[in-house]
């Protein structure tokens, strides 16, 4: 039977059951997405939605999850960077809830409703020399009445 090896996983994404399971009810992943409407090109626009969570919080890759409901709008919290555990040989753009929820700091957690991770780049120079850098953008939700048209945030 083959050995398996085991991944040292890094201080930071260090994340309790009990705390992951809390703050994934709490603060969900979103996706954004760009349609441009029938007859009044060039205008695009960008509607985000919430993404079904994944089953297994802490393995499986948030992005490849289908949208559900209407279109919510939010606003910016803040922009942090986050690391995230390559998938599939390395090289796979893989980032889980628990690895983002890990990286949340603090004093961020009240008001953080939804999150939007996007990839920059394999940092090699990054703690332990294998992760993705990633920009994760915190949300909050925004008044429907806020008086854009978008319901994108900037």
């Amino acid at each position: 039977m083959p050995s398996t090896t085991r991944v040292e996983i890094p201080e930071f994404f260090e994340i309790s059951n009990r705390r992951l399971g809390y703050l994934a009810r709490k603060i969900r992943p979103v996706v954004s997405l760009t349609t441009l409407p029938e007859g009044i090109w060039p205008a695009d626009e960008v509607r985000t939605y919430f993404l079904k969570l994944p089953k297994d919080l802490r393995e499986h890759n948030f992005l490849l999850e289908q949208s559900v409901g209407q279109p919510v709008r939010f606003a910016k919290v803040h922009r942090l960077q986050t690391y995230h555990i390559p998938g599939s040989a390395g090289s796979v753009f893989h980032p889980t809830i628990a690895e983002v929820l890990a990286q949340i700091p603090k004093e961020y957690i009240g008001e953080t409703v939804a999150f939007e991770t996007f990839l920059e780049t394999y940092n090699p120079s990054s703690p332990n020399g294998w992760h993705h850098q990633a920009t994760t953008v915190l949300l909050r939700r925004a008044s429907p009445v806020s008086g854009t048209q978008r319901t994108h945030y900037r």
